[in-house]
């Protein structure tokens, strides 16, 4: 290990990701201010490729060195034998070779005047530090000190006065001993014992570290201290580069010496587009645990971090006393409590099980507890049924050791001969529900059957669970009330009967998911693997809804029993639940949440609340809620970027239209959905349902991909790329090294509201413009200016029905032959496997029977080819099917609502007025038009599906 030399500051160094955010007068050094005698790097840029933020950077240039350090020692930083000097419009930029090489052009430049994101990138993305590869950390202390045996280093006379022998003899025996003496003395648990902070501190601490070692508490309270004070300047730099709002998280806490403390927690999204959980303040608290005087201490906490105009959302829990506080803070930071408000989804569930066990008054309930003597709180529990018997029983009998092992003696009185391990009996936390679940569990797990492995429970353990449940009836059965103490309690007021065990066997089977989903909810959001999760703002209206079918499916089971404790639980419980439902409609965020997840979106809505739950108004106010939500968003950005860009009034005038266009979505013209399979293709999504079109098209398309096994890096031609969403998918699918050329006849001015070009340019200039090429022009025309240049795959996906006539499709079969490898086709497949798809197949029948007689059509359907249709076609040009499947789409995929929109609309009847003379066939569409109407109202309400999908890949017949 090298010795390391005492620094300035007596703290251990800040993480190098933090280390940009450090004021310049910091004591702290980070190895990117050192220097080196190394040349700068040296290799051949794309200049055509620098990209800074999903923009190209037009006339970058090499930064030259200032000329006050031309000719002097000083020598530039380690990072540039790595990268690239770069200087653009007067900002700095530092570029990575080794990304640019492999051009991943989205991830190699950085605009910084320091050092810090260079050497960040460096050391995360490709392991180069600026002193090489660091060695592999010990993992023990153990390790540590053996590896320490060969150093023939002689102590330091402090360390010898501490007993440290780092000399060449070491005696791990020894050091093992002082270690175990040293977590026993000093009360370390064995998680920091062996924690990774503590290894690091061993491993890099050098011989000199010792001279460090504080020998009085009130040292470490000053290096606190120091630390808190520098690395609050790194906090509040974070704060203030926030691209996001700041969402604060604030609870009360009491220490050890019981002094009141509320920790806030600020939630955001840093300038590099990373997720930070950061704590922002611990004050002490002074006073009443009121909301008002709460709100002076997270007002002083806002105003330290001057993030008053960043306000997000506040995550707290259901006391009243928050409600207050988010009201005194709205005095002096305007907003909206109500809509800011979110609720811990874990404490909505505790209220809502507290009222299942306890009833409606759970506070009076409480209220009674706390003034009350023993013999009281045990007739108090005993009105609360079987679960109040048990927990007199279980308190009863740990209140004394002789009672506990009496217990123990029952259950070894009844295993016999078979050397078993005796179970405690469990007493709740007083009103915690969740310990309350696990007393009942311990209490009466046995009235599972023996055989059963759904509880996972082996048969030790479960013939444990039956001796303790028959250990305690016994106990009941010879228990006796002591003759020389009058006042003792009456024990069999509390035996359990039968009723009592069946009783408690249905609140252990109803708690066990509230349980499950209690430990589900808990934990870190922000967890790597796990981002997202763990009580995210999505889950809770997932989880409520979840507790709502539980709830109904136990008010359905009791409807008609007779009155009982669980019974009255179970009605309590569901009122709670729709208590916070009513609470959680004041956010719209909750619902926002969820629908704009890519797995549950708007239908997760319409398939719980509207249809399985029975509640269709819910489903409508959601949409509003999403809706007004949006265009709060959409104004925000239309006023943030008119700020920064200063737009035009009529640009102005387009944002208003788009918004507008939300609460018109599903009510514009039917005729309009002819160009709408590409309009929702566009790059930019104007309506949250738009994205979530979006996003189901392009999973769509992934799937088709995974059929046709396309490898990366492959050269691939597209035939009818419209707006690019296969296009993407297929840059994806290929990767830096592979390229697409995507074709497509039509105007550049096509679709609304975002045209073919502008969304081809969108695509062009982000981070896949190096491997995508869009070309307007015929594939017949284009293969005559490419020359000779072939292509791995040619791909036609969904667009063969646009074609003209089979015979355009013949002479493009043709033309690739000896051009491409492979061709990769998908279209419908003319099959409704799903019922719900039938209305697709006959709309589109009767919509090319129209088109059939326009030679100038430009709908969607103008040539209906079948997959028969197709491989004949290919069999006669030279090609024949490799492969080929049928795919079911999933629900989310929205053509064939659409093309049923457009054929029953008023639109279609015009249309074949306007373009059919032959009376019969007007006679023919109009009976196609009917069919389609009759069989939508066939589905009783249900979602039009789209028909499955053909696909297949083709190659040479020689």
């Amino acid at each position: 290990m090298k010795p390391s030399s005492r620094t300035s500051s007596p703290v251990p160094s800040i993480p190098q990701s933090l280390a940009s955010y450090l004021p310049p007068t910091s004591t702290y050094t980070t190895p990117e201010a050192t220097v080196d005698d190394a040349p700068q790097c040296e290799f051949d840029i794309d200049w055509e490729n620098i990209w800074h933020c999903g923009k190209r950077l037009v006339g970058v240039k090499k930064r030259p060195r200032h000329r006050r350090v031309v000719g002097t020692k000083m020598k530039e930083s380690w990072i540039y034998r790595h990268g690239a000097n770069l200087e653009h419009k007067g900002v700095r930029y530092w570029l990575c070779r080794l990304c640019h090489e492999k051009r991943s052009y989205s991830t190699a430049l950085y605009a910084s005047s320091g050092t810090a994101h260079a050497a960040r990138h460096l050391l995360r993305q490709h392991q180069i530090a600026e002193f090489g590869d660091s060695s592999p950390s010990l993992t023990t202390p153990f390790t540590l000190a053996a590896a320490s045996a060969s150093s023939s280093v002689r102590p330091l006379s402090r360390q010898a006065s501490l007993g440290f022998q780092l000399g060449s003899h070491f005696d791990e025996r020894s050091w093992k001993a002082r270690f175990v003496d040293w977590i026993i003395l000093e009360d370390v648990t064995f998680r920091q014992a062996s924690s990774e902070r503590l290894r690091w501190l061993i491993a890099n601490g050098g011989e000199l570290a010792s001279q460090l070692l504080p020998e009085h508490h009130t040292t470490v309270c000053s290096w606190i201290r120091l630390t808190f004070e520098s690395r609050r300047q790194i906090i509040f730099n974070l704060v203030k580069d926030a691209k996001s709002s700041v969402h604060l998280s604030f609870d009360l806490w009491t220490a050890s010496n019981g002094f009141h403390y509320i920790g806030i927690v600020g939630h955001f999204v840093d300038s590099e587009g990373e997720k930070r959980d950061v704590l922002l303040g611990l004050p002490r608290l002074v006073g009443p645990h009121s909301g008002e005087n709460m709100a002076s201490y997270v007002k002083e906490v806002i105003n330290q971090y001057e993030m008053g105009s960043k306000l997000g959302y506040f995550m707290l829990d259901n006391a009243e006393s928050n409600d207050t506080c988010l009201e005194t803070l709205a005095r002096w930071f305007p907003m909206d409590v109500s809509r800011r408000r979110l609720r811990c989804i874990g404490h909505i569930i505790n209220l809502v099980v507290r009222a299942v066990i306890f009833g409606s008054n759970v506070s009076k309930f409480e209220a009674e507890l706390r003034g009350a003597t023993d013999e009281f709180s045990f007739e108090i529990w005993a009105k609360k049924g079987a679960v109040g018997r048990l927990h007199n029983l279980a308190t009863y009998i740990r209140r004394t050791d002789q009672r506990r092992q009496a217990l123990r003696r029952l259950q070894t009185e009844l295993a016999g001969d078979d050397a078993i391990f005796t179970l405690e009996i469990v007493v709740d936390g007083k009103t915690r529900w969740n310990s309350i679940y696990v007393m009942i569990k311990r209490g009466m797990r046995i009235c599972l059957s023996l055989t059963s492995v759904e509880h996972l429970l082996t048969w030790d353990r479960l013939i444990l669970a039956l001796e303790l449940r028959s250990a305690i009836e016994l106990y009941q059965s010879r228990w006796q009330k002591p003759k020389n103490d009058p006042v003792h309690r009456d024990l069999t007021k509390d035996f359990l009967s039968a009723v009592d065990w069946a009783e408690l066997e249905r609140f252990h089977d109803f708690l066990k998911p509230f349980y499950i989903l209690t430990k589900t909810m808990e934990g870190n959001a922000s967890k790597p693997g796990t981002e997202g999760g763990h009580g995210a703002v999505w889950e809770t209206l997932k989880t409520m809804d979840y507790l709502f079918v539980k709830f109904k499916q136990a008010a359905e089971e009791t409807q008609f029993e007779e009155p009982s404790h669980f019974k009255s639980g179970i009605d309590c419980g569901w009122a709670k639940l729709e208590d916070y439902y009513i609470k959680t409609d004041r956010t719209p965020i909750y619902r926002a949440a969820l629908a704009l997840h890519p797995s549950y979106g708007y239908d997760y809505f319409e398939r719980h609340w509207k249809n399985a739950m029975d509640r269709p108004q819910w489903y409508s106010d959601m949409q509003s809620a999403v809706g007004s939500l949006f265009d709060e968003y959409v104004r925000q950005a239309e006023v943030e970027t008119q700020a920064q860009a200063g737009l035009l009034e009529d640009e102005a005038d387009e944002i208003e239209a788009d918004v507008n266009d939300y609460s018109s979505f599903g009510k514009r013209s039917i005729r309009s959905l002819h160009t709408q399979r590409k309009k929702v293709k566009a790059p930019h999504w104007s309506t949250p349902e738009s994205l979530q079109i979006e996003i189901d098209q392009t999973t769509h398309r992934l799937e088709l991909l995974n059929f046709f096994h396309i490898p990366a890096s492959s050269n691939i031609l597209e035939i009818g790329c419209g707006q690019g969403t296969c296009t993407v998918v297929l840059g994806h699918v290929i990767g830096e090294d592979g390229h697409v050329d995507a074709i497509d006849p039509a105007p550049l001015d096509y679709g609304a509201p975002y045209t073919l070009g502008q969304a081809q340019e969108h695509i062009t200039k982000g981070p896949l413009g190096g491997s995508v090429k869009f070309w307007q022009t015929q594939l017949e025309d284009f293969l005559k200016e490419t020359g000779d240049k072939k292509w791995d795959y040619a791909v036609f996906v969904h667009c063969l029905w646009y074609l003209d006539a089979p015979e355009t499709l013949a002479r493009m079969l043709k033309a690739l032959k000896g051009r491409v490898n492979r061709i990769c086709i998908a279209e419908y497949a003319m099959k409704a496997s799903e019922p719900a798809a039938i209305p697709h197949v006959l709309a589109a029948l009767t919509r090319a029977t129209l088109e059939a007689q326009r030679p100038d059509s430009e709908a969607n359907i103008r040539c209906l080819l079948s997959p028969i249709d197709i491989k004949n076609i290919a069999g006669d040009s030279g090609w024949k099917v490799e492969r080929e499947t049928e795919i079911v789409p999933h629900e989310g995929l929205q053509d064939g609502g659409w093309e049923v929109g457009d054929v029953k609309s008023k639109s279609s009847l015009d249309d074949i007025e306007q373009y059919v003379a032959d009376s019969k066939m007007k006679v023919v569409l109009r009976s196609g038009r009917e069919a389609v109407v009759r069989a939508v109202e066939g589905l009783d309400g249900k979602k039009v599906r789209t028909m499955d999908v053909w696909a297949a890949t083709l190659v040479g017949t020689d």
